[in-house]
């Protein structure tokens, strides 16, 4: 994926997450990897907005292919974080979306590029984008 992460685009999702003291590293800061699910939990409300769920997305199952992430100020508990969903590209078989986190004071505290691939729920192959790009849009 890109180098910078550098985004221009317009967001189609903003989702607050309770950051959780069972979120923290040793009760410190929190980790990439919960970064990783709350951008997931993010997703799955935008979807759900539109009675959807990452399993069944225009009745495709949405997965995770290659994911990058920043992290540029520590977040520990008690916190909210907004985050922020904006489409990055489109590819015939990918979407890749932009994430950012913003804390309370609104710094951000993550970036995050995330490429995602649909598998057909009754074929089992990669769905073409032209498919479902158009619920992330509207």
């Amino acid at each position: 994926l890109k180098e910078k992460i550098n985004f221009v685009g317009e967001y189609v999702h903003k989702f607050d997450m309770n950051v959780r003291a069972s979120d923290m590293i040793l009760g410190a800061h929190i980790s990439n990897s919960n970064i990783l699910l709350y951008n997931t939990e993010a997703l799955a409300d935008f979807l759900a907005k539109k009675n959807m769920k990452l399993s069944n997305v225009n009745g495709c199952s949405c997965m995770f292919n290659t994911v990058v992430l920043r992290y540029q100020k520590e977040v520990i508990y008690p916190e909210i974080l907004t985050i922020r969903i904006g489409i990055f590209d489109v590819s015939k078989y990918r979407i890749t979306f932009y994430y950012v986190s913003n804390n309370s004071k609104g710094e951000v505290c993550h970036k995050s590029l995330i490429e995602t691939i649909y598998i057909d729920n009754e074929t089992r192959k990669i769905a073409p984008t032209d498919s479902i790009i158009d619920i992330y849009r509207s």
